[in-house]
């Protein structure tokens, strides 16, 4: 994970650019790269993973810059013959090789800058784990890792992960094209045991994958059975981890659902679990900071961002520079409200599955990986790994939800790994409220005199 900026146009302000760096300088502490031109300037910060190589990079007449995480980058470096030294060095080599084709080789996430001669283009992986930001108008191109980097310049938008953004230096002109997202596969017939079985299979791959390149990491945990998993195969692959969770308390508020559950499932099944409580006072300083870091005061995105910014301020007080997250369960296995509507109404479930999975850039990933890179931590996924999504895509319905329970298949498929049939089977509880900090927001409205949770934080 790491921090990108870059800005084309005419009589560029470098003071103007430096704040722009100043507000994103979080990301990535490892190292600092620019170049700075006339009608040019890119800033990037590396936060190392997996190398430590400075960028840009630069080769004849290109230029490159990355946010990544790739996964397969030694596996593609030797299928190409290259000679990259870590996953983004392998990322230039091959876009420098085969344009925009390469996209469709790639297992990881990303979001890149790419220049040769006067065209640049700007892209990120389909999902959309990696945030990338723009504004284009008549006077300059400049884009940023985060909005905040690029609101003294006007109105950010976020750049779509089914799009890809060329931009001629020359023209000044910026074209968008469409980029394919996932498709629905074939239903499965195998029987419920294998598929099963291949759950267990790509799960596993997913979290080697992950982890592999890291020697300990820290998991956002609720005791839920979605971060319960995660923590569960770690053990089983001898990786060294702490979970952690944030709750609110203050006077008669009720015990968080989230922190009881989670001490009990930690104590039970033997993982380090660090927790943290915090009062009214507290939480009002930590919704002001949280606002600043998401860029928005939606009740409900700020709600959910409270305990993943405490967790991931405890997790890198520990050292921790990779925070795992449970995030994409619910999509791949049916465990949203609108997953039973549609499975009441005789829809078709997947089909909900891959809309929802199309919107998590949007609703989800950009707020967790704000919050997380405010922390300069990296947050990473197994879910939402492409094997995973596409065979996850391709079980029925019917193994998924019915009108008693959600997530069927992977509960059980949960429960034949170990996990035990009480923790498998709890019901989802959405973390704002698991964590008592939606209670927490009521307290504070009330206590400001607002009339309601939106009226405060709007008042902020």
């Amino acid at each position: 994970m790491c921090g990108i900026f870059g800005i084309f146009g005419k009589n560029i302000d470098n003071k103007q650019a430096q704040r722009s760096l100043e507000t994103i300088e979080h990301r990535g502490k490892d190292a600092l790269g620019k170049i700075l031109e006339k009608d040019k300037i890119l800033f990037h910060c590396l936060h190392a993973i997996v190398g430590h190589i400075k960028q840009p990079f630069v080769s004849g007449k290109s230029t490159f810059m990355t946010n990544c995480e790739i996964y397969n980058w030694k596996e593609l470096n030797q299928t190409h013959n290259l000679n990259a030294k870590n996953d983004a060095e392998l990322l230039f080599q091959l876009v420098e090789k085969r344009a925009t084709e390469a996209l469709d080789e790639l297992d990881g996430v990303y979001a890149f800058f790419y220049q040769k001669d006067n065209r640049v283009i700007l892209a990120r992986d389909i999902i959309g784990e990696k945030p990338l930001c723009y504004i284009h108008n008549k006077n300059l191109f400049v884009f940023a890792s985060e909005g905040k980097a690029l609101e003294q310049y006007g109105t950010p938008q976020q750049l779509k992960p089914i799009e890809l953004l060329q931009y001629n230096t020359e023209t000044h002109e910026m074209q968008i094209t469409p980029r394919q997202f996932f498709t629905l596969p074939q239903e499965t017939m195998l029987p419920k045991s294998e598929i099963i079985r291949g759950l267990e299979a790509l799960f596993l791959v997913a979290m080697q994958k992950r982890t592999e390149s890291i020697s300990q990491y820290g998991i956002l945990f609720s005791g839920g059975i979605d971060s319960t998993l995660v923590a569960f195969l770690s053990k089983k692959q001898k990786k060294k981890f702490i979970c952690y969770t944030a709750a609110f308390a203050d006077g008669n508020t009720r015990d968080s659902p989230d922190l009881t559950q989670a001490k009990e499932v930690a104590k039970q099944l033997g993982f380090q679990l660090k927790t943290k409580i915090l009062n009214l006072e507290e939480t009002e300083h930590a919704v002001k900071e949280v606002i600043k870091i998401i860029e928005t005061r939606d009740v409900v995105k700020v709600g959910v961002a409270l305990p993943f910014y405490i967790s991931a301020k405890m997790a890198a007080a520990d050292g921790n520079k990779v925070l795992f997250s449970g995030l994409g369960s619910e999509e791949l296995f049916a465990g949203y409200q609108r997953h039973l509507d549609v499975w009441k109404n005789k829809g078709n479930v997947n089909a909900e599955c891959l809309r929802g999975l199309s919107l998590l850039w949007d609703r989800d990933l950009y707020r967790d990986d704000l919050i997380t890179m405010a922390s300069t931590i990296e947050l990473r996924l197994p879910f939402l790994d492409y094997d995973l999504i596409n065979y996850a895509l391709s079980i029925p319905a019917k193994e998924k939800i019915n009108a008693t329970q959600n997530k069927i298949i992977f509960r059980e498929f949960a429960k034949k790994i170990g996990v035990p049939e009480a923790i498998a089977e709890r019901k989802k509880i959405a973390a704002q409220y698991g964590s008592n900090f939606d209670k927490a927001l009521e307290k504070l409205a009330k206590k400001a005199g607002s009339k309601t949770k939106k009226e405060y934080l709007e008042r902020l």
